[in-house]
């Protein structure tokens, strides 16, 4: 795949960062939510109560799927789960963001884009005859 031709290099995105970032906002609350059971475990056995507002359990729909179907169980302290994922997935992103920007550092990049400034040029002594 050959680079596309633009008027500045240092604008160029490749077009795979476009699909890993969507797999992420997907991943990540996916990984939370995965987190969150153990979590709250781990919570509930160290003696942390959970207000009663986020004890309640919720009974997921039943979908059919042809021959088989997913879903129509009751999942435990829902709201808890649901709250445990949210903080879990920033935890998750900003761990991510953190071994992104050490290996981009390591690997030679930020050199500069767009938006920095130039680098102050010294004033150039005029050579006289």
């Amino acid at each position: 795949m050959k680079r596309p031709e633009t008027a500045d290099p240092r604008t160029y995105i490749h077009p795979i960062w476009n699909g890993i970032g969507c797999i992420l906002v997907v991943l990540i609350p996916l990984v939370g939510w995965a987190l969150s059971s153990p979590a709250l475990n781990m919570a509930t056995a160290q003696g942390i109560s959970i207000p009663p507002e986020l004890r309640s359990a919720v009974q997921m729909p039943l979908i059919p799927l042809g021959d088989s179907s997913i879903g129509g169980g009751w999942v435990p302290l829902f709201y808890a789960r649901l709250l445990f994922t949210a903080v879990l997935s920033v935890v998750v992103f900003t761990l991510l963001t953190l071994v992104y920007s050490l290996i981009y550092r390591a690997s030679g990049g930020g050199k500069g884009d767009p938006f920095d400034m130039d680098m102050p040029q010294k004033p150039r002594r005029r050579r006289r005859r």
